[in-house]
């Protein structure tokens, strides 16, 4: 079979999915049109998995293109094949419930940890829950729809996007592909840029988040231009994804402050006067320790002792997961891994 427009055939399907969807399913249909030469793969289903499974080391983006595959094939009147694809997408669910199980029995019942080792594992452990709680808190507050909410509430908001960008990371099976660790100040002077599309070539002096285009209402990038010196000298201007669990915290935070946020993501005393003040290096760092009981020096080597802990890992790695926290090698072997391990070179 030869390649057709899948897009019409979908809009057919479903006359209501969003545009963003849509260029989900082009983007599955011409990967497997280009591995396997032709759109025969909907017949492929086994070869197809084993194609995602070689592909894809994510689970979740497998799990979503399988029922992306359902879809194009109900749009192309093959409901056999769709089964088949939406049983894979399921087994997936199946192994991705009972992690999350395990993941809340961990939480409950925390493993014991040797005596060495207790001081930043319970660092580690209470960082961890204390961002699970506030993203409790504030999910359960933003589905109540409230039209107005008061200040203490905005708080509440506030303080969880702020945890997002330090705590999310916490979260990660594997920290060492965590797309968000734990940065320094910078993350107080982020404004909110306009889409990557109008942006893409621009010269960058500011921390800034951008959206795939100007109407999505999520961000795909964010770039940082200002932060500290010594660091920016090795990796100049940074270009990072922003993951999931800061896009939720975000949506949340941008819709109940709509009329109080302009350009810049934190604005100090923004519930008491009017303006766009940045907060203050010394502020920011005493809301940071009121929020999570931490410094933002100790999450940070909190994060990488526990990320060094785990495996042994490659220099290669360490210095990746380096590059994303803004640091150098150097720095986060010398300043902030606070469990030695013996690194392969």
């Amino acid at each position: 079979m030869s390649k057709i427009d899948i897009i019409e055939k979908v809009k057919a399907l479903k006359p209501t999915v969003s545009q963003r969807v849509l260029r989900n399913h082009r983007s599955v249909y011409n990967v497997c049109f280009k591995k396997f030469k032709n759109d025969d793969f909907i017949f492929k289903p086994e070869e197809v998995k084993t194609f995602y499974e070689e592909k894809y080391t994510n689970i979740k983006s497998r799990k979503s293109n399988y029922y992306i595959l359902k879809t194009i094939a109900i749009s192309l009147g093959k409901k056999d094949m769709s089964d088949k694809y939406d049983t894979y997408a399921k087994q997936i669910n199946k192994i991705l419930e009972d992690e999350k199980k395990k993941m809340l029995e961990k939480i409950d019942k925390p493993t014991p940890v040797k005596p060495e080792e207790d001081e930043w594992e319970l660092k580690f452990q209470n960082i961890k829950t204390t961002y699970l709680n506030m993203k409790k808190e504030t999910i359960a507050l933003f589905k109540q729809n409230k039209k107005s909410h008061t200040i203490e509430e905005l708080k509440k908001f506030r303080n969880f996007a702020i945890a997002s960008f330090y705590c999310s990371c916490f979260l990660e099976d594997d920290l060492y592909s965590a797309k968000n660790p734990p940065r320094r100040n910078e993350i107080r002077n982020i404004i909110v840029g306009r889409s990557m599309k109008i942006v893409s070539k621009g010269n960058y002096d500011k921390n800034k988040l951008l959206r795939p285009v100007s109407n999505i209402p999520y961000f795909k990038q964010i770039v940082y231009a200002d932060y500290k010196k010594s660091a920016q000298k090795i990796h100049g201007i940074q270009r990072l994804p922003v993951c999931n669990e800061i896009n939720v915290a975000l949506k949340m935070y941008l819709k109940t402050h709509k009329g109080l946020i302009n350009y810049r993501l934190f604005v100090q005393n923004v519930y008491y006067k009017k303006g766009q003040s940045i907060y203050q290096s010394e502020a920011w760092s005493k809301l940071l320790k009121r929020l999570l009981g931490y410094s933002c020096n100790e999450i940070r080597k909190t994060f990488v002792s526990k990320a060094y802990k785990t495996i042994i890992p490659q220099s290669n790695a360490i210095k990746q997961l380096a590059y994303r926290m803004g640091h150098s090698f150097h720095t986060a072997m010398e300043h902030y891994n606070k469990i030695p391990k013996v690194i392969n070179k």
